[in-house]
């Protein structure tokens, strides 16, 4: 039951992914240029925008209980070693849709894939993941490669145990995983879109589009337009930074 409608949920999603570059790449130019002028952080059409250390996207935040699924498709980006990094190194950026790991101290439920750069060869990683590393699972029935559009969905069946469903829409592969944490529940009261680090530095992913992010709720669907913005800084250095609309969340690397 769970599965399936987490797989609606997917399908719906994937059906309707027709975004404009163009339009997105006009809201980032002008969220630059607000920065630049130090303009005021709080959206008009959104949350508060805030900074993170290894995180980059959009989270909207509820009462406990209140999300159950999360969804959104985004294309496969090629990644490049950073202006000045080692060209030999190893970089990573995990991009995931998920419930939890806001504003809950207690449990995530994230899926998605791994984006990595080995020796100047990109390769990639469908996985989902239950609060921690060691309660996650891999897809390896699902072959990725740049370019490729995936739809992922995340389902809460209830505080403890959830559900992931991954597909790839380029090639029509799919596949879904169950998993519990008896010992961290869910809130789910966050729900989020986002790009964070891997297990090395982040790779120039260019900018990864999340299209039509969707929330269910007992009361029906969420967009992300009243989201909370983050971006990715360390020190006085933007690494990533986001932007949102009612059908898309954007996540850039600086």
């Amino acid at each position: 039951m769970y599965f399936k409608s987490t797989l609606s949920l997917v399908l719906a999603l994937a059906a309707t992914t027709a975004v404009s570059l163009s339009s997105l790449q006009g809201r980032a130019e002008a969220r630059i240029a607000r920065r630049v002028s130090g303009a005021n952080k709080l959206r008009s059409e959104g949350g508060e925008e805030v900074n993170s250390t290894d995180w980059a996207g959009a989270v909207i935040n509820a009462s406990p209980g209140t999300f159950t699924s999360i969804a959104a498709s985004f294309t496969l980006p090629t990644p490049y070693v950073p202006e000045g990094a080692d060209p030999s190194g190893n970089y990573s950026a995990v991009i995931v849709v998920g419930i939890d790991g806001n504003t809950c101290p207690t449990a995530t439920l994230q899926a998605g894939v791994v984006v990595s750069l080995e020796d100047g060869q990109p390769s990639y990683t469908a996985l989902a993941q239950f609060s921690s590393p060691l309660n996650s699972a891999t897809f390896p029935d699902i072959s990725l490669s740049a370019g490729d559009l995936i739809a992922v969905g995340v389902t809460a069946v209830n505080a403890t145990s959830g559900m992931a469903v991954i597909i790839n829409q380029s090639t029509g592969e799919s596949g879904y995983v169950s998993l519990t944490s008896p010992d961290t529940p869910l809130c789910m009261m966050d729900g989020e879109w986002i790009v964070r680090f891997g297990d090395e530095p982040l790779p120039n992913f260019g900018t990864v589009v999340f299209t039509y992010p969707v929330a269910e709720t007992p009361s029906g669907p969420v967009d992300a337009s009243h989201a909370n913005i983050t971006d990715i800084v360390q020190g006085d250095t933007f690494l990533a930074y986001a932007s949102i609309s009612p059908s898309s969340v954007s996540v850039t690397f600086a």
